[in-house]
């Protein structure tokens, strides 16, 4: 077999596998169209339908994939928070998208972790309060809980395993994506084979039409602020945080007492200071950052695409998208490569992936973008306009 079979033997979209990922793309589009239609009322309609979504995880019987009920609980939070009954289209540099990836995740956090028989919420002995928080600080008296990050994680396994925050990510990425793309085109998980060693986390073509424009997407979203939730005790705070009367709290009742106790403008413009690293709101929340240095959390845990596993694993994911777009002649000019995340690298790690981004993929035959698009809400890059188009 020639050199330029094997690789197209990798492609998800190849002729062998085309039947698959069309009928994939059929039946999101139609759950997409049933969401573009969904009006949330008020927070009743809310909780029940976010409820459904997260009782089915916890099903060892369900019939739907894990991530796919992700997307369905964050697609439905965000018509809610954003008030998009009426209008679906987001734009994608819209300041509410960054905090709003956040706010989502610490909802799923926490009620996971609540639902968890391996955990327990942390207690702070300084001020004797119970709390469910995902790094080594207590919001109350400003401290760690702990005298190390790694002595908090032993002691308490609050924060998810890894691959339930990947597949948590997966569904808010494709909510997001799903809302900030033209409506003629749909964003769903990709397939995966078994005869196929390499896998897609998004794909987003057209909807029902022949597939004209392809893009293969690498997502990679870790939170980079959370939102603390006192037990029982009634206190006042300077940030936001939700106090709930027990640990033992049905998911209703949790769904309810998040959204009515912290208001998305506020938790808006909270996130965006801390991101910005206001001097005066770090010396009263710096502990609610991920990836910060001790105390407080490991720079391991560090937002985004910012880790350095996450940031060499969609860089090698770009390479091998391109060699298939390369050799894969019928999608030659329709076939694009991209990478989205929740926040743009700092420092380093940013400046290394514009210099990538920057970089073409040169060969006798064709000269094109390594990477697409790179779309990290708080900077979005776009390097061929097949791609802008999709979010036109």
């Amino acid at each position: 077999m020639s050199n330029r079979c094997r690789v197209l033997e990798l492609c998800p979209i190849s002729c062998k596998y085309e039947e698959k990922i069309r009928h994939i793309r059929d039946y999101a589009y139609d759950i997409d169209i049933r969401f573009r239609s969904m009006k949330i009322s008020d927070i009743n309609d809310l909780v029940n339908e976010v409820c459904q979504y997260l009782v089915q995880i916890l099903n060892k019987r369900r019939n739907i994939k894990i991530t796919e009920l992700y997307y369905r609980a964050a697609r439905t939070i965000i018509k809610y928070l954003l008030g998009e009954n009426s209008k679906n289209k987001l734009e994608l540099n819209d300041k509410r998208l960054p905090p709003l990836v956040d706010y989502i995740f610490s909802l799923f956090y926490v009620w996971y972790s609540m639902n968890n028989l391996s955990s327990k919420p942390a207690y702070c002995p300084r001020c004797n309060t119970k709390l469910y928080v995902f790094t080594n600080f207590c919001p109350v008296c400003k401290s760690g809980i702990k005298t190390s990050y790694k002595e908090f994680r032993q002691c308490y396994k609050l924060k998810p395993e890894e691959d339930v925050i990947g597949r948590m990510g997966i569904g808010i990425a494709r909510a997001i994506l799903n809302m900030t793309i033209n409506d003629y085109y749909v964003a769903f998980e990709g397939p995966k084979f078994r005869d196929i060693p390499l896998e897609t986390d998004i794909i987003i073509t057209e909807g029902k039409s022949d597939m004209q424009n392809i893009l293969l997407i690498e997502a990679k979203v870790h939170p980079a602020i959370y939102i603390p939730v006192v037990v029982g005790k009634k206190l006042d705070m300077d940030i936001p945080f939700v106090r709930i009367e027990s640990e033992r709290l049905h998911v209703k009742e949790l769904i309810r007492h998040f959204i009515l106790s912290v208001g998305f403008d506020d938790f808006c413009e909270i996130w965006w200071k801390l991101w910005s690293e206001d001097k005066n709101l770090l010396k009263r929340a710096e502990g609610l950052l991920y990836g910060s240095r001790g105390p407080y959390d490991d720079t391991k845990n560090k937002p985004g695409i910012a880790r350095t596993d996450d940031l060499k694993k969609a860089l090698a994911q770009m390479i091998m998208y391109s060699t298939i777009r390369l050799e894969c002649k019928k999608y030659e000019h329709k076939l694009f490569t991209g990478i989205f995340s929740n926040v743009y690298p700092k420092e380093k790690w940013g400046d290394l992936l514009k210099l990538i981004y920057t970089t073409e993929y040169v060969t006798n035959a064709a000269k094109f973008p390594l990477i697409s698009a790179v779309i990290c809400l708080t900077t979005n890059e776009f390097r061929e306009e097949g791609v802008r188009h999709i979010f036109e």
